[in-house]
């Protein structure tokens, strides 16, 4: 995705698009997508057999303009078929299904796969100006069975729609980025008078990070090093956009470093997030998890939120 908030341009992929809409999918292992790329190539190759004129792997681009931004959506279709009065766009999929409930499959819950495809059939039909039939192949694993689904959705106002939600966050996001950098900017080191070795981290270690070098640094316990570290890394990393991971060998060692935040980040904008081990944070003593109950039942999701 390429936005351009000056010019007010948005260049997005379809399968982006998506990820925003409805969440990113869970990646197939190796073993399912090699599976997956033979099948598509077969299935490609038998349309082509019955269609000369088809081409796979088809392009296909829309440009709208929403709220005075210049929006272009690009996606590539699994197989494309132009005639003189009509086109076709094919997509390719496969479901691991139990082969005794086939009959039951009901593409009603694959919003995506449906989605994905209407929205090519929409670029396919503003770019051709022809009128689109959109069909669906789906491969059904582990017998691979082919299902074939002619998908017929009005999207176009729920697509344009879904732009202009991407687009007013995206706006939220840049906003409240702006925002933060200006903070950050204000930020000072919160310790008045800082030590010889600390003002020597706070003078090297901004070098480095310009220059992507690593580096290591090795003092005492007692010398300061947290906040000398965390401070130019965080000023470096929060007005790009980036975030920091850092890691400790103990949990004591966490305390120090929310001790710095609270002192750094006195009006908790930075978004703070502390992660242990599953023992220390269990409900209970107990160690034995096969017979503990919240092993057992679903967890709360976690309220992420601004602040600590």
């Amino acid at each position: 995705m390429k936005l351009d908030f000056e010019n007010r341009k948005l260049e997005i992929s379809v399968s982006e698009l998506l990820d925003f809409a409805l969440g990113k999918i869970r990646g197939a292992t190796p073993e399912r997508l090699r599976e997956g790329i033979l099948l598509h190539r077969k299935i490609e190759k038998e349309l082509k057999t019955r269609m000369p004129d088809l081409i796979p792997e088809k392009k296909l681009e829309f440009q709208v303009n929403i709220r005075e931004w210049s929006v272009k959506l690009h996606g590539r279709v699994d197989a494309y078929l132009e005639g003189e009065t009509y086109a076709e766009v094919h997509e390719i999929k496969t479901v691991i299904f139990d082969s005794a409930d086939e009959e039951s499959f009901d593409l009603t819950e694959y919003e995506r796969w449906r989605f994905q495809l209407s929205i090519y059939g929409l670029m396919a039909k503003k770019s051709s100006g022809k009128t689109v039939r959109c069909f669906l192949h789906v491969i059904i694993l582990p017998d691979r069975r082919e299902k074939i689904f002619e998908i017929n959705e009005n999207i176009e106002q729920k697509l344009l729609r879904m732009l202009e939600n991407l687009i007013l966050n995206e706006k939220l996001h840049y906003e409240r980025g702006k925002e933060l950098i200006k903070y950050i900017g204000k930020l000072k080191f919160p310790y008045r008078i800082p030590r010889n070795n600390q003002v020597k981290l706070l003078q090297y270690i901004p070098a480095f990070l310009e220059e992507k070098k690593n580096i290591l640094i090795e003092a005492p316990s007692g010398t300061g090093k947290t906040a000398a570290i965390l401070f130019p890394v965080l000023k470096f990393a929060l007005t790009r956009g980036l975030k920091v991971f850092y890691f400790t060998a103990k949990n004591t060692q966490q305390a120090e470093v929310l001790k710095f935040m609270k002192e750094f980040d006195e009006e908790e904008k930075i978004v703070t997030l502390q992660i242990q081990g599953k023992e220390k944070l269990c409900e209970t003593n107990q160690q034995n998890c096969e017979d503990c109950i919240y092993a057992h039942t679903p967890s709360p999701e976690l309220d992420l939120h601004e602040g600590h």
